[in-house]
This record gives C-alpha cells, structure tokens and sequence, in this order.
C-alpha cells in the first residue's frame, strides 16, 4: 500500500508539471520565422471587397528553398467567387498529408479569365524547427495561415516536393462558398491581430477548415481517422456531400489528381493541373446512356438556347436532345450560337440532365 502513495505522486507530479509548462507557453509573433513564414496576411473587408496584402508567390529551386520571394496585395469580391476546390498533398504514406482550399473568382482582366486565391493552415516554424506531430500538441508552433498563388503553394508540394496532390472541385452553393471564404479571411485578420498555438488535434491544417461547418462539433469528430489522418480527407468530404457522391472515391482520385509534369513557371500552370481526359459524346449518345455517364467527364455540342423564368440555359440538338448547362453566367454570352463544352455530367431523375461547365466556346466553323 506504501508503494502505491509513493507510484502515483511520481506518476501525477510529472504530468503536473508538464500541463503547468504547457499553460504558462504563449504565442507571439516576433522574433525570426522560416523563410517560407515571415510575413503574415493581412485582410481589410469592406462590404464585399476584401483588400488582402502579403498575398505569397514565391518560385523555388530543386532543393525547396526559395529561388525568388515575391508578395503581392490584391482585392477579392465575395459576389465574383465562381468555386471552391480542395487539395490534398500526400507527403506520406498513410494518410498523412497537407489540406488546403483553393478560391476562384472570375476576373475579366486576367488572360485566363479567372484568378486562384490559395488558403493554407500551417504550423508557423522558426528557423531551427522542423515539423513533428507530437510537437505539435506542445503548443511550440504558432498556427498562421499562408495566402497564396497555385503556382507557389501547390508548384512547391506537386513539383518541387514530388508529393501526391489531388484538387478537387467542391460541390457548394454559392452561399456556401462565400461563407466559407469569409470565414476563412476572418481567421487570417484574426490571427494578425493575436497569436494563437497550431495543435495536431484541435487546431491543424483540416479542423481549421472544418470549423466554418455549422454542423461540425469538435468531440464529435476529434477521433474520426479521416480528420486525424487528412489524406483520407477527401473520403470524409465526400461522405459530407462536399465532393460528388455518385462517383466511387478511388476514380474521384484518379480523376483528380494534379499530374506532376506540369511546371509551376508555365503562366497556365492552374489551367493545366485542371486539365483532364473528356469523353467525346454527341447529344444523342449523352441522353440515351445518361445514367453511364453520371459523373463523367464529357464534351459535346449544340445550340445554346435559354428560358428567361425562370431563367435557365441548355444545349440542344437538331432532335431536340437537351442538356441544361451551368452555372448560366459561362453559358449567356453565346446564347443562340453553336458551341461546345466541356465540363461533368449529372443526371438526376427529378432535376433532370445538366454539364456543370468547366468551359464553353464556339465551335471551330463560327469562329
């Protein structure tokens, strides 16, 4: 019995001391950080327009570290946001791997027509540091969350790293985007203004993006191995219907994935990491076998006609073969024209048949 009273005060008192060191750590932003770290993004919001500076470009040598370190500042409105992708960056077997958002808003003096704002939560490291999951749960890591370009964020993990990254399109509302955008740069003016600790479990690179779910709750999901482990990441985004759900998990990676030949110095690196293999298809072929085509890739042509209530567009053929197109804003400036697109097929018994577009163009004898 005397044994005991002497075991566990031995036991009790190291872990005393080690929950009083952790309360008594606190986070601060000066001092020297990585060279991929040292500046921190600032957000000013004004109504729909969010004004962001130190928005990072940097381009990297074969060995990772940084061969120039461009910032630049630029402003995003909520009303111009046309997507949300996810990415995923395998740096590890086993589920372990780097979530990241990717925003895309429609930006007419851009040559490509739209410009990516990236969003990663990172532990921020000083320069003496590496990166250890169990350090992380410490409290020595400040959390920062890194605003980007494709061409630095994702170059830097699928070039430069070698890493597996897969990005994929997220199936959100409009609203939900915008939501989900403004939380994030909420966070990123947050962390500005205070330091906070990156934690493993509570506070990584994922529960930092669960937490603008209005459904997610912490102890529900702490120990679900697809939040623990977010390179099983995007199976957990499919279950929450994020990704698309009539589409298996491993042909959604494989459709998915960011091919690792495309060079992060080509000025349509983002349009090329979205390239993918279309099925050619008439309307006639689509509509006839439209339940083996769900989810796929495909392109095909037609006449691009419009009901204005409510307002809606599809492609049609000389039989009158129809496919609805969205969203209408890509589809409207062609209207009456014969075009081809390119996008996924969804077909719905109660909705019907549409092509979520990922382009539009007239065909090559209009031109």
């Amino acid at each position: 019995m005397l044994r005991r009273s002497i075991i566990l005060p031995l036991i009790l008192l190291p872990l005393m001391l080690l929950g009083l060191w952790l309360l008594i750590q606190q986070p601060q932003h000066g001092g020297e950080w990585h060279p991929l770290q040292t500046r921190l993004p600032a957000v000013e919001q004004q109504g729909n327009d969010h004004h962001i500076s130190n928005i990072r470009n940097f381009r990297y040598r074969e060995d990772g570290t940084p061969a120039s370190a461009d910032y630049f500042d630029r402003s995003y409105n909520t009303e111009h946001l046309q997507r949300v992708w996810f990415g995923l960056s395998h740096f590890a077997d086993h589920g372990f791997a780097h979530a990241f958002l990717s925003f895309e808003f429609a930006n007419d003096d851009s040559e490509q027509g739209v410009d990516y704002l990236v969003a990663s939560v990172e532990a921020r490291l000083r320069p003496d540091q590496t990166y250890s999951p169990f350090v992380g749960l410490l409290r020595q890591y400040n959390r920062m969350i890194v605003l980007g370009t494709e061409e630095d964020i994702i170059g830097l993990r699928s070039h430069v790293r070698n890493e597996r990254v897969f990005l994929y399109e997220m199936t959100l509302t409009q609203e939900q985007q915008q939501h989900l955008f403004r939380g994030m740069m909420s966070d990123v003016a947050s962390l500005t203004e205070t330091p906070a600790f990156y934690n493993t479990l509570l506070h990584n690179c994922v529960t930092s993006l669960l937490r603008h779910d209005p459904d997610y709750r912490v102890w529900r999901h702490l120990f679900d191995y697809r939040v623990l482990l977010p390179g099983y990441g995007d199976g957990f985004a499919q279950d929450k219907g994020w990704l698309p759900q009539d589409i298996e998990l491993d042909q959604l990676r494989s459709e998915n994935r960011v091919v690792q030949q495309h060079d992060p110095l080509d000025d349509d690196f983002s349009v090329l990491i979205r390239t993918r293999d279309y099925l050619d298809l008439t309307l006639e072929n689509l509509v006839a076998q439209q339940s083996a085509y769900q989810q796929r890739l495909v392109r095909t042509q037609g006449i691009l006609r419009h009901h204005p209530d409510p307002l809606h567009y599809w492609i049609e053929d000389e039989r009158l073969h129809r496919v609805e197109l969205f969203p209408a804003e890509m589809a409207a400036p062609l209207l009456g024209q014969t075009v081809e697109v390119e996008g996924r097929f969804r077909f719905d018994p109660a909705v019907g048949r549409a092509v979520h577009l990922d382009s539009i163009e007239l065909q090559s004898d209009q031109l």
